[in-house]
């Protein structure tokens, strides 16, 4: 009985861990994705105005 539950509670533990490292993944890609978004937004910005400018 007692290695029954050891066993279902380290499954729940791996499937607990790879739901965090997943959300964790996201969220990083989604950040790196925003920055990346924002660098080349402020870029467009930069080289508009520049043009704007001449």
């Amino acid at each position: 009985m007692g290695t029954r539950l050891v066993s279902k509670v380290s499954e729940a533990t791996g499937i607990l861990v790879a739901i965090f490292v997943g959300v964790l993944v996201v969220f990083i890609s989604l950040g790196m994705l925003g920055m990346l978004i924002g660098s080349v937004t402020w870029l467009w910005k930069t080289i508009i105005s520049w043009w704007i400018g001449l």
